[in-house]
This record gives C-alpha cells, sequence and structure tokens, in this order.
C-alpha cells in the first residue's frame, strides 16, 4: 500500500483511497483546476456531474448482487461511452466489473433456462420435472 502527499493510502490499481479511520472513499471528483467534470453517458445530451455520475454506476453495480442482475447491463449500457475513455477510472473499473458480472451470470443462466424449457420432462425425467417444475406447483389439483 503507497502513501501519498495528504496521507492517503491507496492499493496499486485500485480508484478507491483509504482515508485514516481505514474507510474506503472515492477521490474527489475534480479536475487539476478544481472544477467538477462532467461525464458522457449513452445519451449525449445527457451529461452528469461526475459524483453523482459515480454513484450511480456504483449503486447499479451492487444492486446487480440483490437478485437484480440487469443492473448490470443497464450499468454497462448507459456508460458505455466510459469503457474506451479513461477520464473516469472509478466510473470505467464498475461498468468492467458489471459486464462481467452480466455475462457470467447470462452464461449459466441461459443455458439452464433452455436446457429445462426446451428438453423438458424427456431431458430430465418426469420426477424430477414435477419437483422442479413451477407450472407443478402452480397446478396442484391437476386442473389443465
Amino acid at each position: 500500500m503507497a502513501e501519498n502527499l495528504q496521507g492517503e493510502r491507496r492499493w496499486p490499481n485500485n480508484p478507491l483511497v483509504w482515508n485514516n479511520n481505514n474507510q474506503a472513499e472515492e477521490p474527489p471528483a475534480a479536475n487539476n483546476s478544481g472544477v467538477a467534470t462532467t461525464i458522457t453517458t449513452i445519451d449525449p445530451h445527457c451529461t452528469l456531474p461526475q459524483e453523482k455520475a459515480r454513484r450511480l454506476s456504483r449503486n447499479m453495480f451492487y444492486s446487480g448482487f440483490l437478485g437484480l442482475p440487469w443492473m448490470w447491463f443497464v450499468n454497462v449500457w448507459f456508460f458505455w461511452p466510459q469503457l474506451n475513455n479513461t477520464e473516469d477510472h472509478v466510473i470505467r473499473s464498475y461498468v468492467v466489473r458489471s459486464g462481467v458480472g452480466f455475462l457470467a451470470i447470462s452464461a449459466v443462466l441461459l443455458p439452464w433456462s433452455a436446457f429445462f424449457l426446451f428438453g423438458g420432462k424427456q431431458a430430465v425425467g418426469e420426477d424430477l420435472w414435477r419437483k422442479l417444475s413451477i407450472t407443478e406447483v402452480a397446478n396442484p389439483f391437476e386442473m389443465e
């Protein structure tokens, strides 16, 4: 861990700054002139202040872990220009991690759902199908 001139500690290649209370903080959102910068999103007419964009990107990233992996896709889509732009490494790191998370969950869920949907009772067997199928739980009285 390295210390900079202000006494803040930072892990190499990590955009977060660790203050003296061992709490992670994002670095201040100001350029060299002290003026807050704006972040370009997928809509070129809609730019966000850097602090608000960081907060939004971070919230979308963490909401993906709460059973909402489509938020990872939304995060990547909304901040797509930040993948090719290096103006803010904090947002870019959240966008890259959101993309990896979305691809990983898609690689697991899509084949599983396709197998279960198209294979059906023939692929997994009648007994296992009755245990796993939500249509069997929703239809306990055999009403078809």
